[in-house]
């Protein structure tokens, strides 16, 4: 089976170390609970408190990423995450800065072909956009900022990215030949296609429901020689 593939760690990676340290402010009327340790902004999502011997800094994640309070106080992993992520409640959440076109956070990950191009999206650090796509029979998923099935991404046309309409009424998995290509095949899951690739030299044959040898064809499009 295709392995999902995941971006998000791409996002956090990128802004820890591309983007650099905040400016720091101390802030003298902050109680540290202890000594050392990270505590978050009871008014701003993207704002947090670093207790070190205990003084208390205010720090603030870059633009677009939000303290990520799940964390215990002493972690040492990096406390910024994609406001997707983290529940803010009545804390306020980060604001788009805009500083270019292609970017509404310095930091983020989103889909630029919806509900068409699914496999399309962007990964901005700070500031710049970069475009990039999934594999083409996989869709980019804003929820999970994942490459994933199209048919499992609800924000995605699956029909009209995969070229193929499921019948109505079709038996959930159903298979279906690519009337374009030999190696490939649709499954039929919701009324949704899901596109399929043989491994390299194999064949899609419909009476056997499976990926052969072109000389093992037992019925079909391609054995008919109707797809070149």
């Amino acid at each position: 089976m295709m392995k999902i593939i995941a971006i998000s760690g791409i996002l956090l990676f990128t802004a820890q170390y591309a983007f650099g340290a905040a400016p720091r402010t101390t802030v003298p009327d902050f109680v540290c609970p202890k000594e050392n340790g990270r505590y978050a902004d009871p008014k701003y999502c993207e704002k947090y408190y670093l207790c070190e011997d205990g003084e208390a800094t205010s720090e603030v994640c870059p633009n677009g990423l939000v303290y990520d309070d799940s964390l215990s106080v002493t972690s040492l992993e990096y406390p910024c995450v994609h406001l997707r992520y983290i529940n803010c409640g009545d804390r306020a959440l980060p604001i788009p800065n805009n500083s270019t076109p292609d970017c509404s956070y310095d930091f983020e990950t989103k889909p630029t072909g919806y509900p068409n191009e699914c496999n399309k999206y962007r990964i901005c650090s700070n500031g710049i956009g970069t475009d990039l796509s999934c594999p083409p029979n996989l869709a980019y998923n804003i929820e999970t900022e994942t490459c994933e099935w199209p048919d499992l991404v609800e924000a995605c046309n699956a029909t009209a990215f995969m070229g193929f309409e499921c019948p109505p009424n079709v038996k959930e998995g159903s298979y279906f030949e690519n009337p374009k290509d030999c190696g490939q095949y649709f499954i039929c899951n919701n009324g949704r296609p899901r596109w399929m690739i043989c491994a390299e030299g194999l064949m899609f044959d419909p009476c056997r429901i499976d990926c052969v040898k072109p000389a093992d064809l037992k019925c079909g499009l391609c054995k008919e020689k109707k797809i070149e």
